[in-house]
């Protein structure tokens, strides 16, 4: 422990402020460096969705059956998409599609801590105006996507997602103060919210939060199972 300090304090003394040592060495601490990989960035607010926009959204078309996955519902506001495995794990996110590079690797880092790296993963997103993806329609077209997959779990990535299925602006840090119910049914399995996987890369202090809304999600399941 002296030796860790003694490191933490010739950086400080090197020309790190002493408050990003201070926050560099309760992340060590804490274990999320070791998990999921860690710098210091400054913090970042969200950014509320346009108001007042005038946007449309076809109807979410419902599956036809339990193996058939909704069409995508596509409009000038709003895209939602499934892809990838069912019958495991289903990660909502905000993108256009899949997520490569950096953020896979995050997500597949992610799942790892929390003991589901070897469990089938299926994604669904959402891509359009932040007002666009609030319009009606949208929530349930995600949900539809989200029961075809028939999941033992979801995990909501990032305020877009979250927003889109509770129909208002809704960041991620609020939303964990003040949980509100999201449309889900119960047998998609226990629900897990956290930061977009783009926003924890960043700006990578966020992922010590995001390992503790990981944390409580892993205990939603070992509860769900008990």
């Amino acid at each position: 422990m002296q030796g860790a300090g003694g490191q933490m304090g010739a950086s400080a003394g090197g020309g790190v402020p002493p408050a990003v040592a201070a926050l560099v060495w309760d992340m060590l601490a804490s274990g999320i460096t070791h998990e999921l990989g860690s710098a210091p960035f400054p913090y970042c607010l969200p950014v509320a969705p346009a108001e007042n926009l005038a946007v449309h959204v076809a109807p979410p078309v419902a599956p036809k059956g339990p193996a058939e996955a909704p069409m995508p519902v596509e409009s000038a506001a709003a895209h939602v998409w499934a892809a990838g495995e069912g019958g495991g794990t289903t990660v909502v996110v905000a993108a256009e599609k899949e997520p490569t590079g950096a953020a896979r690797q995050l997500l597949q880092n992610m799942l790892k801590a929390v003991g589901l790296a070897e469990q089938p993963v299926g994604v669904v997103g959402v891509w359009g105006a932040p007002a666009g993806l609030l319009a009606a329609g949208v929530a349930e077209a995600l949900v539809a996507h989200i029961q075809a997959q028939s999941p033992a779990r979801v995990l909501v990535l990032g305020q877009g997602p979250l927003g889109a299925l509770v129909g208002q602006p809704c960041a991620v840090t609020p939303w964990h103060e003040a949980p509100t119910v999201l449309p889900l049914p119960a047998q998609v399995g226990p629900v897990g919210v956290t930061y977009a996987l783009e926003h924890m890369l960043k700006y990578p202090t966020h992922k010590r939060a995001a390992w503790q809304h990981l944390r409580r999600w892993q205990s939603q399941q070992k509860g769900s199972q008990s």
